[in-house]
């Protein structure tokens, strides 16, 4: 990279003369793009506009130049050797992503970053899980290689931030759906912290356990967030605390005498102890003012580990019916919007006016 993208004064000025430019052309072009001797890297030159062009003084004519000198200089570029490309499609990065976007996209009301943590989300869905596996990495039409716990634990927590964004309840059940494969396939024999490496990788003499958080979250600082979340939409609620607090308990030592290398880890103490609200609002038609409201509040809290849940008569019924919250007669098509506002799963009387519902919660 430090050769590819770099120019030397000289060699900038060499090309721009090979493209017929005359010397004061060159000269100004020079100026523009902050081309100098010593250069900004290494004795050599990244273009850079540290002044926008409307502000250069640039007429008509010097546009046109700048348009040649541009179409010289990516000519001679194509040249140079390319650096090579990492162009794998990682499962645990894309999870990090989808993340990303998908709390960027609902508080932020930006459905372009919904939209893109969806598709790639359908992705790793329709291309990297198969048969039961999640796998590892895709790349020239090819997957390969058994997921790690990073790679279920943190695609199937994006799958619960893409749920808070778009409350399409299938990605919590193929959220559940990964917790469970990832709980049949590295947890270990006796209480403790999982496994990193699948039950697939038998060249390892032993498998690696896991829990600092560096770049990325480490698996199973990851896994404690998709088991405790899961269990707050009140999946499995026993299993998954117990699974969680064994995985604390292996790294209870380590949390005490080197926290800031375990931050995620720490995080997550909160999902284990502070008991998040829980939201859930049902409506006969998602059309309802009243409902469209209440989704909108809930939606841009700035709290992504907030709990809530939404149905309405012309949603997927078999996928509204395995929500937990929403446990009890599904709404009919003439039903009004009513919000509820629960604590472990033991909810309030129900608040019909948006208005109430957000003074509550605010």
């Amino acid at each position: 990279e430090g050769k590819f993208y770099v120019w030397s004064k000289k060699e900038f000025l060499d090309v721009l003369e090979e493209a017929g430019l005359n010397l004061e052309d060159r000269k100004r072009i020079l100026r523009f793009w902050a081309v100098t001797q010593r250069g900004n890297f290494e004795g050599s030159n990244i273009l850079s506009e540290p002044v926008p062009l409307s502000e250069f003084g640039a007429d008509e004519r010097f546009v046109q130049k700048l348009a040649i000198a541009r179409k010289a200089l990516l000519s001679r570029r194509a040249r140079r050797n390319r650096p090579l490309r990492d162009d794998k499609v990682l499962t645990s990065w894309n999870g990090l992503m989808i993340s990303a976007l998908s709390l960027a996209g609902r508080v932020l009301q930006e459905p372009e970053y919904t939209n893109m943590a969806s598709r790639a989300a359908e992705f790793i869905w329709s291309r990297l899980y198969a048969e039961g596996t999640l796998y590892r990495r895709f790349r020239d039409g090819e997957r390969r290689y058994a997921g790690t716990l990073s790679d279920y634990s943190l695609f199937g927590g994006s799958l619960l931030d893409l749920y808070r964004a778009t409350l399409d309840p299938q990605h919590l059940m193929r959220a559940r759906e990964l917790a469970d494969k990832m709980v049949s396939n590295f947890k270990p024999e006796n209480p403790g912290a999982f496994y990193e490496s699948p039950p697939e990788q038998k060249e390892l003499l032993v498998r690696p356990v896991e829990g600092y958080d560096g770049v990325i979250p480490s698996g199973n600082s990851a896994a404690i967030r998709l088991l405790l979340t899961l269990a707050h939409y009140g999946y499995e609620a026993a299993d998954y605390v117990r699974l969680a607090r064994h995985i604390f308990s292996h790294f209870k030592g380590a949390l005490f005498e080197y926290p800031q290398a375990h931050p995620y880890m720490c995080m997550n103490l909160f999902l284990m102890h502070d008991i998040p609200r829980e939201f859930a609002v049902t409506a006969g038609s998602k059309d309802d003012p009243q409902y469209k409201k209440m989704i909108g509040h809930m939606m841009e809290r700035m709290d992504p580990d907030a709990i809530f849940v939404a149905c309405h008569a012309e949603m997927d019924l078999n996928h509204a019916a395995g929500l937990p919250l929403l446990e009890g007669p599904i709404p009919e098509k003439k039903d009004t919007a009513l919000a509820y506002i629960c604590k472990d799963m033991a909810c309030q009387k129900p608040e019909p006016d948006a208005e109430e519902f957000i003074k509550k919660v605010s």
